[in-house]
């Protein structure tokens, strides 16, 4: 599988044909911020993209998804860190978390888990803020 990532590729094809940015989203035909963040790996592209992408990267559609499978790998890495580093019970041993991406085809920029599924936080993980805030909304009605 290919080590690179779509947006190193993005950047390399774009650096090849002398665009810059927003002359790169133009060509696609999506926003200059969208194409960013997936220049950036801060967000993947939904799979409607995929055609629009392979072909300003003059790639097939086989090879795109080894790209979009590089792109998964480097967004799960620091999800999975955590997982693997919090000491457990064993309940939660060898799960892996799931990042799919969000509704508009990114995920979360700090590398949280995102998606329709949310897997349990592991024990001893910090727990999300808006667990807490329902946590105290409950302790003031009663």
């Amino acid at each position: 599988m290919s080590s690179l990532t779509i947006g190193e590729s993005l950047v390399a094809r774009r650096e090849q044909l002398g665009l810059d940015k927003g002359r790169a989203a133009d060509q696609i035909g999506m926003s200059r911020t969208t194409y960013g963040a997936y220049e950036a790996n801060r967000q993947r592209p939904s799979v409607s993209v995929f055609p629009a992408l392979a072909e300003f990267l003059d790639v097939d559609m086989e090879y795109f998804l080894e790209l979009y499978g590089a792109t998964m790998i480097l967004a799960a890495r620091p999800a999975l860190q955590r997982v693997l580093a919090t000491p457990g019970d064993g309940a939660d041993e060898g799960a892996v978390p799931s990042d799919e991406p969000t509704e508009s085809g990114g995920a979360r920029e700090s590398g949280e888990i995102s998606g329709s599924e949310t897997p349990s936080t592991p024990p001893g993980a910090p727990k999300r803020k808006k667990d807490a805030k329902q946590k105290k909304k409950q302790k003031k009605k009663h």
